[in-house]
Formats: structure tokens, sequence, C-alpha cells
């Protein structure tokens, strides 16, 4: 169980980075229904680690790798350029409440006025400690709260203390929202390193200021719903886009070596969807070479495959 007493209060969101606002993904009316955020690039003003700019700007880290190949991630040279690839294409039919997508490692929130739409990256469960799908809501809110291990966790690790109170060694963070699973939480973390990777127990962990917004959104009852969508097709008005993301064990390898084996895949739902899209727009050809490429390279971007 988590105990602590909630507290809400005003939110400020400066970004650390003063060049690059990707906290935080906001609709706006010129960026359609389909996709928000909008893509940046990012120049390194002094020797930097991959890792420290993900922190810096609010974005996973994989997700920061997958789309920087070539850059050295322990050696980002001063005025280095990196893509911050904070445009996404939303889940299918997203609904109003939480939905936490494994297959992005994001989490994306609806409001319920037109137009409320946000997202966040995600740490999420590593291999044998996947974090779950399903529908579930929230059922408990806790600023400052202490952490209790599972069972499960202190079998696997006698050395875990029965609990952890509130502070810098804290694995939850300041903020924890309950979704009604045993022992899976949304939660901040002590590793924001952790953020945009497949590491935790299967808890969904945020950044620091991500979780705070997460925590003065949330309210008892809210759905939260868990699903996997690597592969996502949007409109933004104009075009009709592919979001192509790395499965799980090619996450893991894009973590430690910056590349992944591709593995085959069926590929006729993602098909079949991108296909109807175009068609629901008045648009009579996909562009197979583009789709194609976008499957293979899984850079998690939007990009163009019929207009």
């Amino acid at each position: 169980m988590i105990h602590g007493n909630r507290k809400k209060g005003s939110i400020s969101w400066t970004n650390s980075l003063a060049a690059v606002a990707v906290t935080l993904l906001t609709w706006t009316a010129a960026q359609a229904e389909e996709i928000i955020g909008t893509e940046k690039i990012y120049t390194a003003e002094k020797l930097r680690t991959l890792s420290s700019i993900a922190v810096a700007s609010g974005i996973g880290y994989v997700e920061l790798r997958s789309v920087n190949p070539a850059t050295d991630p322990w050696d980002v040279k001063p005025n280095e350029k990196l893509l911050i690839p904070d445009r996404h294409i939303l889940p299918r039919n997203l609904q109003p409440g939480f939905t936490v997508n494994i297959g992005d490692m994001r989490l994306y929130y609806k409001g319920k006025t037109e137009g409320e739409i946000r997202s966040w990256p995600i740490g999420i469960g590593r291999e044998g400690r996947r974090t779950p799908v399903g529908a579930m809501t929230v059922t408990e809110l806790r600023e400052n709260p202490t952490w209790r291990p599972t069972r499960r966790m202190r079998e696997l690790d006698p050395d875990l203390p029965a609990a952890v109170p509130p502070g810098p060694n804290n694995p939850l963070g300041k903020y924890a929202v309950r979704i009604g699973w045993d022992g899976y939480v949304l939660h901040g973390t002590n590793k924001e390193p952790g953020v945009g990777r497949r590491v935790s127990s299967g808890c969904v962990r945020l950044y620091d200021k991500a979780i705070e917004e997460v925590f003065n959104l949330a309210k008892v009852g809210m759905p939260v719903t868990l699903i996997d969508e690597p592969l996502k097709v949007g409109w933004d008005g104009k075009a009709v886009y592919l979001e192509a993301h790395p499965t799980g064990p090619q996450a893991d390898q894009i973590e430690l070596t910056g590349k992944f084996d591709p593995s085959p895949a069926d590929l006729s739902e993602i098909q079949r969807t991108a296909v109807a899209k175009a068609e629901a727009h008045g648009l009579s050809r996909i562009d197979w070479a583009a789709f194609d490429r976008i499957i293979q390279e899984r850079r998690g971007l939007p990009e163009k495959i019929a207009e």
C-alpha cells in the first residue's frame, strides 16, 4: 500500500532547456485531430551524454536515440544537432482519461473538452515484468508516497526493505497514482534516466514535472487504459502519416547499441488501417515504398505515406 497525503498545487511548466519545449505535448487547432506536437532541433552547448539531454528536454531515452542513431550516446559534442521527437500520432480511438501506450512508451491524457490532449514519455516494465494491458481506473492518489515492495520483489531481492519512506531514495518520487491492479502505479522516480526505457517492475514511471501534471489531472474513478500499439496511422489535415516504434526487444537493443535486428511481423492490420484512412480523406494511393521503409527503420516519427 502507498501512504501519504494528497495536496494539489500550482505548476510551472518551464523547461530546463530554453531552446526546446518538449515536456508537454499540447493540442493546437493547426495540428488537426490526430497528430500532436512538433519536432525540434537541439544544439548541444557543451559536452553532454544523450541520457542527460533526454532528461533535460523531457524526452524518453529510446525515442531520442532512435531518431539520432549516429550520435555517440556518451559523447555528444558541442554544437552537435539532435532531433527532438515530440510530434506523435494519437493512439486509435483515444478515450477521455489516461491511456498508457506500451508500444510507443508514452502516456496520453484526453479531457472532456475537444482539443484537451497531452502526452508524456514513460518508463515501463522490463522483459519478464512487462507492464500489462487492459482497462483500469484511478483508485488512489498519494503525494510523498511510501514505497512498499511487493512480496514478489522481495523474493527476487531479499535485501529490499519492507518500506521506503518519502525522500530521495524513494523510487516512486513525489507523486503516485494507483490504477487498480495490485502493485501497479503511475509514479515519479528518483532515477529519471529510466524514463523512456523498459526498466521497471511493471509500473509506469514519469519525469518529476510530468507526474505532477498527471497527478493534478487525475481523479479517483478516471479511466486508465493500457494498450500496446507500436504502429499508428494518423491524419494532419493534409496527409496520412505512419509512425512506427521498435518492439520491446528492439527497444532494448537500441538502448544498448543504437541498432536493432529487424523481425518479421504481420502488417496486414496496419496496412488496412492506412488504406482506410487514405480513402476516408479522398486519397487513392499509398506510398508503399515509404510505408515499408518506415516499418523497417522504426524511428518513432510520423512520416508521410499519402497526400
